[in-house]
């Protein structure tokens, strides 16, 4: 539609440019110059030595023109119009029933019956039977063996000891200056610094040097000889017993016990079980079925039907017509006035 509309919209221009041969093909020839018999424009125009001047006139032509127009159009529009109406339906209700109803059953009743039965038994039979059988004796077996026993033997050896070989000296001692000035505790003090109180057994200054009973007097004191070990130590060899072991090996006798196999003969019973067979009498009860017959109340649900009226509304469809403004495009037949040329001056006519 819109190519349609464009199409009438443009044809006047077009039919305008048409008819002005300067217009549509200016950019061939000079001064609106387009020969009809020229094959090459380009070189026939320049052939137009001195181009008349171009005459027009003015024409009037009629053309169609596109024109929107309102108009008012009747339709058929269904519309829905509501409708009561009224229908009979069923409704089938379930009503409870209360009858007799007679059924039949079966019970089973014990019954004890009585059959024969043959069955087969085992007897043992004692019978007497000669067996060899194999024992292991035991007997004693005396062997000889060796074994290693261990002796402690005396063993002379030598080793190297010190011996101190000195002897005693008898020298005197450091003479005391004033040996009753003091006590005889202190008198001894002194004497055992000098020789050594336990090593000499007690030897100190001689009796003459005792501190008198009255110690405010002193005294001279008197020489000490003192008694002095000189040692003289000895190397030498000396011998001595050790016991040592010795492994040595001694023949000895054992007693081993030993088994030997030997066949004897035995009477042993065998009981041999022999099949026979015999017959009893056994009862046995078996289940008989029996037919009863017995009555009962039952409830049953029996349909009654029940007619029901209901309203409903339902939607009919009309035809209605209805006036509406539609837009529609039309073409206008429109006047307008074109300049067309007279002619093309020197060269050939224009192409009407």
């Amino acid at each position: 539609m819109k190519w349609k509309i464009l199409s009438y919209v443009l044809a006047p221009a077009l039919l305008c440019a048409m008819a002005q041969p300067s217009m549509a093909f200016g950019h061939r020839c000079r001064r609106g110059c387009a020969p009809a018999n020229c094959g090459n424009y380009s070189s026939a125009c320049e052939t137009c030595a001195a181009p008349a001047e171009v005459q027009y006139q003015e024409v009037k032509k009629t053309i169609m023109v596109p024109e929107w127009v309102t108009e008012t159009r009747t339709i058929n529009v269904t519309e829905c119009v509501a409708e009561q109406r009224t229908k009979t339906y069923t409704v089938y209700n379930y009503v409870p029933e209360t009858k007799d109803v007679t059924y039949e059953y079966t019970i089973y009743v014990p019954e004890t019956r009585t059959r024969t039965v043959n069955y087969t038994v085992c007897t043992p039979v004692t019978r007497q039977e000669q067996q060899e059988y194999t024992v292991m004796v035991p007997y004693n077996e005396t062997r000889q063996g060796t074994r290693r026993v261990c002796k402690l033997l005396p063993v002379v050896k030598k080793r190297t000891v010190c011996e101190d070989q000195g002897h005693w000296e008898e020298v005197p001692c450091q003479s005391v200056p004033n040996c009753s000035s003091g006590c005889v505790s202190d008198q001894r003090a002194s004497v055992i610094q000098q020789v050594g109180w336990r090593r000499h057994g007690g030897g100190g200054c001689a009796p003459g040097c005792a501190a008198p009973v009255d110690c405010a007097a002193p005294a001279p004191c008197a020489p000490a000889m003192v008694r002095r070990w000189v040692p003289n130590i000895v190397k030498r060899e000396v011998e001595y017993t050790c016991m040592q072991a010795h492994m040595e090996d001694v023949p000895y006798e054992y007693t081993v016990t030993l088994c030997r196999p030997e066949t004897r003969t035995r009477t042993i019973q065998v009981c041999d079980m022999v099949r026979e067979q015999k017959t009893r009498e056994v009862q046995y009860t078996v289940c008989v079925p029996q037919s009863k017959t017995g009555t009962r109340q039952v409830t049953v649900c029996k349909t009654v039907p029940e007619e029901k009226t209901c309203t409903y509304t339902v939607n009919v469809p009309h035809t209605v017509q209805k006036e509406i403004q539609v837009k529609v495009c039309k073409m206008v037949p429109k006047e307008i006035t074109c300049r067309v040329p007279v002619n093309c001056g020197s060269c050939a006519p224009c192409a009407q």
